[in-house]
């Protein structure tokens, strides 16, 4: 019996090119409603409130692709605690850019459950990337999601050391789930997680050496860089700039008499975009 799990994905966007629509302070979302996200120029990509599939009720703050049927959900908010979990809220919570440059999430009784811990931005921007960011008065970038991922890659994406990706626990259940890529300054590591007691097994895959960055480049290549200048790959190809794949690695589980054995494969991940 084999199990297909992709644990992370890795997301091809379009590259089409808008001036970027600046978020101004005072703008809020709530879930219902027209005022329920900010797209990006291109309106590939959303930002916002996205009902969970198990409860129509419930939503997650989130980043998807906007245009394509599934709607896929390529970042989610989690807490910022040192085992970060997902945030859910219910209707009637909302969401704020507020006159002092907080990014503020509230339920209903007005009780804070999320921000970014950044204080004084001048502006939000959702941008053409897929990346939702925060901007300092001076023009600089103060938060962004590309640098807090929750169990997704997308294109031009760079991760820098320290750094943790946690896969759900499954298609329609954002909950952490069995699976953790870990980036660190002296290597990369994929590690299968015990549940419910989240302990680690010992790495199925792994690099040493002094890592920087683990890149997601505009040619659909994957790789690490290392102190020394070194690139080591993580996809066995690279892909068109703007094609309609992307190579996301995953697992395959076999159950023999009981026993569980994990070994690293690589499959090709469809995207269509615009559809």
């Amino acid at each position: 019996m084999a199990l297909l799990l992709f644990p992370f994905l890795l997301l091809l966007s379009s590259p089409y090119a808008q001036a970027q629509q600046n978020i101004t302070l005072g703008s809020s979302l709530t879930p219902e409603g027209p005022s329920s996200f900010w797209l990006s120029p291109s309106g590939d990509f959303a930002f916002g409130f996205r009902p969970t599939e198990s409860n129509t009720s419930s939503y997650l703050l989130a980043i998807w692709f906007n245009k394509i049927s599934d709607k896929t959900v390529a970042w989610y908010a989690k807490t910022t605690d040192q085992d970060p979990s997902l945030v859910q809220v219910p209707s009637g919570s909302r969401l704020q850019l507020t006159s002092v440059g907080v990014l503020s999430l509230r339920d209903p009784t007005g009780t804070e459950v999320w921000n970014p811990r950044i204080v004084g931005a001048a502006y939000a921007a959702m941008l053409n990337s897929g990346n939702f960011v925060l901007v300092a008065p001076h023009g600089s970038t103060q938060w962004e999601t590309f640098n807090n991922p929750t169990d997704t890659i997308l294109l031009t994406q760079v991760l820098t050391a320290p750094k943790m990706l946690r896969s759900r626990i499954m298609a329609t259940d954002y909950s952490n789930g069995r699976f953790l890529l870990n980036l660190q300054t002296d290597g990369v590591s994929l590690h299968s997680v015990a549940m419910p007691t989240k302990n680690l097994y010992d790495s199925y895959w792994s690099t040493d050496g002094n890592t920087t960055n683990l890149v997601f480049d505009a040619s659909g290549r994957i790789y690490i860089t290392t102190d020394n200048g070194t690139q080591i790959n993580m996809t066995s190809r690279v892909l068109a700039p703007w094609g309609t794949t992307t190579i996301a690695p995953h697992l395959t589980q076999m159950v023999r008499s009981g026993n569980m054995c994990t070994q690293r494969r690589s499959a090709i991940h469809k995207v269509r975009h615009g559809q």
